[in-house]
């Protein structure tokens, strides 16, 4: 069995407490409870029209487990917003998820290292300034965004040319897994970008990039930003 690499000490952390719940409970399971929690939690609080339905699977989700389970599950949340703090330009969730084999069992999912996402961003991305001289902000897409490295990458990207990508930046991102789109909105949702997560299938009903009415629709996750009055002014202007 190879020795476990993590980054930082909140993912040494947040595996000894996963690791102790998951002898209880299916691993595979767990997780992605772990994450739709994490995420209805993050959605709940701005988005009104996806509000029932979420806080139905939220109940549903969550009364499967013990209060024991119930209370690590928040402290694994506020180890994974400590981690994402302290140094967001990393994918935490993804390197985690494949640290532990955690990735879809059915899909056979493989997240993109950080570093290559960062070198695809730096290539794709090099001059944004000249591109926002003709518009108003920029919209990245990622038709198949697993956990979100490549996103992540455009806001550090961005960061570095200092542009606030937080203001100029709209994320988009796509994938078919429910676990994984969700596992990119919490970051993206945590490093404060304005953006959203459609679940579902790009060659068949690919994402257009354009940007949506906010309007009940189970399978679009705005996060937090997309919300700000900045944002809904942006919006308007497109």
């Amino acid at each position: 069995m190879h020795k476990i690499q993590f980054k930082d000490i909140t993912q040494k952390q947040f595996h000894q407490i996963f690791s102790s719940i998951s002898q209880k409970y299916d691993t595979w399971e767990l997780w992605t409870d772990f994450i739709l929690l994490s995420s209805i939690a993050v959605s709940n609080r701005v988005d009104r029209y996806n509000y029932q339905d979420r806080e139905n699977y939220y109940m549903k989700a969550i009364n499967k487990y013990d209060k024991s389970t119930q209370e690590k599950f928040s402290e694994l949340f506020s180890l994974f917003i400590s981690g994402i703090t302290k140094n967001p330009w990393q994918d935490w969730l993804g390197y985690f998820a494949t640290m532990l084999n955690l990735t879809n069992r059915q899909n056979e999912q493989i997240f993109t290292p950080y570093c290559l996402a960062k070198l695809s961003a730096d290539i794709s991305m090099n001059n944004l300034s000249e591109s926002l001289k003709k518009k108003p902000f920029i919209s990245v897409y990622d038709p198949c965004c697993g956990s979100g490295s490549l996103l992540i990458a455009a806001a550090e990207t961005a960061n570095a040319q200092k542009i606030n990508f937080q203001e100029k930046i709209l994320m988009i991102g796509q994938d078919i897994s429910l676990t994984a789109g969700l596992m990119c909105y919490l970051q993206l949702s945590f490093l404060n970008c304005a953006g959203y997560i459609v679940i579902g299938d790009t060659l068949s009903k690919p994402c257009t990039g354009e940007t949506p009415f906010i309007h009940p629709n189970p399978n679009i996750w705005f996060t937090p930003m997309y919300f700000s009055n900045q944002w809904t002014a942006l919006r308007r202007l497109s």
